[in-house]
């Protein structure tokens, strides 16, 4: 935000103890403003009908962040679906429409690309959205985040409002969720091989498909070199299952690819990259610009199934 706008205005972020809240939150403190309203669940319930129209009434933000939601891995989205709809729907309805009683100006709702069709067309266009079926994984967080895009746009469409949504893929970094069973797959697999170099671990297991078939979700083992030989190239043997591979590349379908492993925490990009996959050009080529598909999390692509985790590049392990 630009200081030329009243820094003293009311600025609400929804979330703000999560990685992508607290980023908006040092981005709004190093552009100039100082009255930035946060409240913690324990403040402020955003399920909670009654609770967040007295917020409002009270405080009065003049724009929000909307960056609060109930998210989580494959394991979480799996095991608790009617939680993951049922707490993003109130949290959605309750602030958005609060915002628009109340007179706020600019409201910009954080989607995700699991609003996407498990099968979209590559490159996935915005167009994509509700032309196929989602992935079945997270489809009821999907759903719920459909429906705060669309509140986005019917209120915008009725009522005149400035309420913008905007889809992040596969976000990682600082104050991430890092717990093995509910984080997204990004920072899992940081977790896990960070934790492998420092214990000096045989294997690290990752969800997977143990073939072409990504009906379900399996889990499979990288060899771990030796803590000395972190840095040089060594190379796992991958599932590459044929439902996350364009269809005119006959290899996919093939069951697994070489992938050179680098050290923990490396970033692979541009040429290493497409060194690293001994795939047809085709292939390699767009494993130097997506990003790791994620469960719970995304990729450009949609917030897609374990199942194909190794589809594409990955980014930041």
């Amino acid at each position: 935000m630009s200081p030329s706008i009243d820094a003293q205005r009311p600025i609400y972020v929804a979330g703000h103890r999560g990685m992508v809240g607290a980023g908006i939150v040092r981005a709004l403190k190093a552009g100039g403003h100082r009255n930035i309203l946060t409240r913690s669940h324990a403040e402020l319930d955003l399920t909670s009908q009654a609770a967040v129209e007295a917020f409002f009434a009270e405080q009065q933000p003049v724009q929000v962040y909307l960056a609060a939601a109930k998210v989580g891995g494959i394991h979480a989205n799996d095991t608790y679906p009617a939680d993951f709809i049922y707490d993003n729907l109130l949290i959605e309805t309750n602030s958005i429409h609060a915002a628009w009683r109340h007179g706020v100006e600019r409201l910009l709702f954080l989607g995700s690309s699991c609003i996407y069709p498990r099968l979209a067309e590559q490159p996935m266009r915005e167009s994509a959205l509700l032309t196929g079926p989602l992935e079945p994984t997270n489809e009821p967080y999907a759903i719920a985040k459909i429906a705060g895009i669309k509140l986005c746009e019917s209120y915008n469409r009725q009522h005149g409002t400035d309420f913008r949504s905007v889809m992040p893929t596969n976000l990682y970094g600082p104050g991430d969720n890092f717990d093995l069973e509910n984080s997204h797959v990004i920072p899992a697999l940081i977790r896990k091989f960070h934790e492998a170099k420092e214990t000096g671990a045989a294997a690290v297991e990752v969800w997977g498909t143990a073939g072409p078939d990504a009906s379900s979700s399996t889990s499979t083992t990288w060899p771990t070199p030796a803590s000395s030989s972190w840095g040089s190239t060594r190379t796992a043997t991958v599932p590459i299952p044929s439902p996350c591979a364009p269809t005119s590349t006959s290899a996919w379908g093939r069951t697994s690819a070489s992938v050179s492993l680098p050290r923990p925490c490396a970033t692979w990009s541009g040429s290493a990259a497409r060194s690293a996959l001994t795939l047809p050009s085709r292939t390699a080529r767009r494993a130097s610009s997506s990003m790791l598909p994620g469960c719970g999390g995304s990729d450009g692509r949609r917030e897609c199934n374990c199942s194909r985790v190794f589809s594409r590049r990955t980014t930041g392990i």
